[in-house]
């Protein structure tokens, strides 16, 4: 699924939490929950967050592959709240609770709206939304 900045987000000075993971310039951002999150589940519950976090570290390593040979920068993180700096604009604050969703990945190019996909999606369909989203900025 994907989906641009809503709900999610809110437009300010910061995230207003020093516990935020604080982004610039060209980068992908994957996020899943926390292992505190993921210690919580019980049940079916579990197990299905084992099998979509194992196919999400898959999916994410071998896009993270592909974005190294493009210069582009990646990082996973479980944060609550991820700040995205834009060059000569206020930041975004993206809340990852509020996105309806355990994982994902926010694409900046460090100047324009940033771009969230949400679920656990190929590396093969994640691609040409990447290759979209930086090939126009």
């Amino acid at each position: 699924m994907l989906a641009y900045w809503g709900a999610a987000t809110t437009h300010a000075a910061s995230c207003e939490s020093d516990k935020a993971a604080v982004v610039s310039g060209r980068i992908v951002v994957f996020f899943a929950p926390s292992q505190t999150e993921y210690d919580r589940l019980i049940g079916d519950a579990r197990d299905a967050a084992t099998e979509a976090l194992s196919d999400f570290l898959v999916y994410s390593q071998r896009l993270g592959e592909y974005l190294n040979g493009r210069g582009i920068s990646h990082f996973m993180t479980s944060a609550e709240r991820v700040e995205v700096r834009r060059a000569g604009q206020e930041p975004v604050c993206f809340v990852r609770s509020h996105t309806g969703d355990q994982f994902g990945a926010i694409l900046s190019d460090g100047q324009s709206v940033p771009q969230v996909i949400l679920g656990v999606i190929t590396d093969e369909d994640a691609i040409p939304v990447v290759e979209r989203y930086f090939s126009t900025r």
